[in-house]
């Protein structure tokens, strides 16, 4: 099977242009450029730059890192001071500012070249700028909630801070606010991790011995920050590591961090390494570990999602019992003290699923994670955006409702990002999924081939009601469309809408108005496709 959103063709042309110039040979560029580096931090790099030769033009300048070229910036920005200072300097835009890329811990040197105008050598500027990126914990502080990456363990967040107060618990590398993966072909014996034969799972800060994940790259600005990570492998024992040695897996973790009032905006981009399948399974994207007086648990479970209807406070259990598990319709889950103080969590990807556990013993801390189904594909990448909301849950959920306000939901997969299948999963007979080409692959490999959106869309079925899909199939003549809905989340014939479709070499496009289906009422949920009738 063969979907694609996209109807399009390309003809790329390329035109170079040649053209004469002719100088006059009485014109004599004599002068060189000159200026200065004032500053360079992990934030940018910021000087002047003028060369008399082009008067009041700006000139370009080169940016070297570690002696590798690295970028160019134009120098026209807004410099009144220097003709007051340099008098040969002639106007006013004459400033650079260039944005500095992601650097990996350790010591950088920033060196900058002016560009000889029209023509002769560059000159190095003066002031050879140093940028250390230092490990430990970096902070992002809008003097209402202040953020902490702890680079020493992959990058996580390890500080939520308000009011004065730390919400996230980070005794070990096993707790924090992270990512952590799974792979459902694999094994995973006991609860805790410790069994030497636990499976596959990749785990950003670091492994249960401490070994802490290495991060690659960090940037910040003063509103956000970027981290890349190798992450290490939760268990070493069965993978060639052990308690003195760590071992890396087969993923990195990107993570961008920037700050909205008492909301942290949290995005996460895993792109998988290898060309194996890590096979669909329930995922903890993010685990978030607070600290032990936060231990009361609210939600909103019921069938008006985004009415201010009344909330849910969960009893939750104490390790070693089980794992309280339930499904939040709002999408958000808050864990908060005596004074109704915490911290929340709300996926904007709409994955309602959510796990919750206590754990008052020893540092004790307490923790909610969001669940969502997926695999990981060869060479995969899977995306997926959080918000962690600091403050007292009934102020909370005002921003999460203006958050929601403002979300687009997710009505178009076009698959034109390589290895990105925008959230759809083989959920049963198919193959892997792969993107490639702005198509979306597959072949059917039983009796019952389906795949499914992995998260709530959320949509008013009175709004949105047509459905038009493009796709090419080998073979078979009918093709379906099963959805759930907020009220009646089950998969089953009273849901669905089946369509003739021609199976063959040409792709076709199909549009169906799904209020022809008597159930497509209410709230929709989900939505899953099966491509053919034909079985494998």
């Amino acid at each position: 099977m063969t979907l694609n959103k996209k109807n399009l063709a390309f003809l790329l042309v390329m035109i170079v242009l040649t053209s004469l110039v002719w100088m006059s040979p009485k014109v004599i560029w004599a002068a060189d450029p000159f200026g200065s580096v004032c500053l360079a931090t992990i934030g940018g790099v910021w000087g002047w730059a003028y060369d008399p030769d082009a008067e009041t033009d700006p000139i370009c300048v080169c940016i070297y890192i570690d002696d590798v070229y690295a970028g160019q910036a134009l120098a026209d920005g807004y410099y009144p001071e220097l003709p007051q200072v340099i008098p040969e300097v002639q106007g006013d835009y004459h400033g650079f500012d260039w944005s500095m890329p992601a650097l990996s811990p350790g010591a950088h040197s920033i060196k900058v070249y002016a560009i000889n105008y029209p023509i002769g050598d560059s000159v190095q500027l003066p002031n050879t700028q140093y940028v250390i990126v230092e490990l430990g914990t970096v902070y992002l502080d809008n003097d209402t909630v202040r953020v902490g990456l702890n680079l020493d363990w992959g990058g996580v967040i390890s500080e939520i801070i308000y009011e004065g107060v730390n919400l996230v618990n980070k005794h070990d590398t096993g707790r924090l606010l992270q990512l952590s993966l799974y792979d459902g072909s694999d094994i995973y014996p006991g609860t805790d991790g410790t069994d030497p034969n636990w499976g596959w799972n990749p785990t950003q800060a670091g492994d249960k011995y401490n070994h802490p994940s290495s991060v690659l790259f960090y940037s910040a600005s003063t509103d956000s920050m970027y981290t890349k990570t190798q992450p290490l492998e939760y268990n070493p024992d069965n993978k060639g590591g052990g308690s003195d040695q760590g071992v890396l897996s087969d993923v990195y973790f990107e993570q961008w961090t920037s700050l909205e009032g008492q909301a942290v905006k949290v995005k996460w981009k895993v792109t998988h390494l290898g060309t194996d399948h890590h096979t669909i399974t329930v995922e903890s994207f993010p685990c978030v570990y607070v600290n032990r007086d936060f231990c009361r648990l609210f939600t909103y479970e019921g069938g008006n999602p985004w009415s201010y209807d009344s909330l849910t406070e969960k009893s939750v259990p104490s390790s070693p019992g089980s794992t309280l598990v339930f499904k939040s319709t709002e999408y958000w889950a808050a864990f908060v003290d005596g004074s109704g103080m915490g911290l929340t969590l709300y996926s904007t990807t709409h994955f309602p699923d959510f796990a919750a556990l206590l754990f008052p013993y020893f540092a004790g801390t307490n923790t909610f994670i969001n669940l969502p189904f997926f695999d990981i594909a060869p060479l995969g990448t899977v995306e997926v955006t959080s918000w962690l909301i600091a403050g007292y849950y009934q102020d909370t959920r005002d921003i999460i409702y203006s958050i929601h306000s403002t979300e687009n939901p997710m009505l178009t997969w076009e698959f034109n990002t390589e290895g990105d299948r925008e959230g759809w999963i083989p959920w049963c007979d198919l193959s892997v999924l792969e993107v490639s080409d702005g198509l979306l692959r597959a072949s059917a490999t039983g009796i019952d081939p389906h795949m499914v959106y992995w998260a709530d869309l959320g949509i008013d079925a009175a709004v949105y009601y047509t459905v038009n899909l493009r796709m090419r199939v080998s073979s078979g003549n009918v093709a379906s469309i099963y959805f759930t809905t907020l009220a009646d989340n089950e998969w089953n014939g009273a849901k669905v809408k089946h369509f003739l479709i021609n199976s063959g070499d040409n792709f076709v496009t199909y549009s169906m108005d799904m209020r022809t289906v008597g159930t497509w009422q209410g709230t929709i949920s989900q939505i899953r496709i099966d491509p053919t009738s034909e079985e494998a």
